[in-house]
Order: structure tokens, then sequence, then C-alpha cells
């Protein structure tokens, strides 16, 4: 499994035919996630469940858009990443992935 299996580069909308929603038919979205829940491994386990739609050690993939800006001095360089925030850096949060994501 490589990163790019949860944090997929884009995703597509679909044909949505309100009113509202048909500016946004057909659009590609870079928001680099699959949307997903998955296994993240007892490490990161925070044990919190959201009942009925998760287990504590499961997670949605975060969206990676705009994350080469996140830590410069226009955004926030006090940025923590993870669901948690537990990790100081992209590098830190790509070692503290298990679960499905250990052979990224």
């Amino acid at each position: 499994m490589q990163s790019a299996s949860c944090h997929v580069p884009s995703q597509r909308t679909g044909n949505n035919q309100q009113a509202v929603a048909k500016v946004i038919n057909h659009q590609t979205i870079w928001a680099y996630t699959d949307l997903l829940l998955h296994e993240i491994g007892p490490g990161l386990d925070d044990g919190f469940a959201e009942e009925g739609l998760s287990l504590s050690s499961q997670w949605q993939t975060p969206p990676l858009w705009g994350l080469a800006m996140t830590q410069t001095q226009r955004v926030n360089r006090q940025a923590s990443f993870l669901h948690d925030g537990r990790a100081c850096s992209i590098e830190e949060a790509i070692i503290w992935n298990a679960g499905e994501a250990t052979t990224a």
C-alpha cells in the first residue's frame, strides 16, 4: 500500500439534479483523500469511537490539499498533524501511521 492509495489525488463529483448543486456537477476536486474510514492501529487509537459510525481505532483519511502551505508564516507555523495533533511534522505523521498504512 502506498500513501496515494488512501490519499487519492483527485475525486470527481457526481450528477445532482438539485438546482443549487448543479454548479458542482462533474467537477474534479484535488483533495488528496478517499474520504473513507481506515484502521490506524493501536498506537493512534484514542479510545473514542463515533457511536454507530466508527471504532476508536478508525479515522477518516484527512484531505491533504493545501498541506504545502500549512507550516509557512502565511498560514500556521505551529501546525500539528494527525487526527489528534500529536505529530509536529508531515514526516512524523507518516512515521506514526500504522494499521492499514503500515506498508506505506
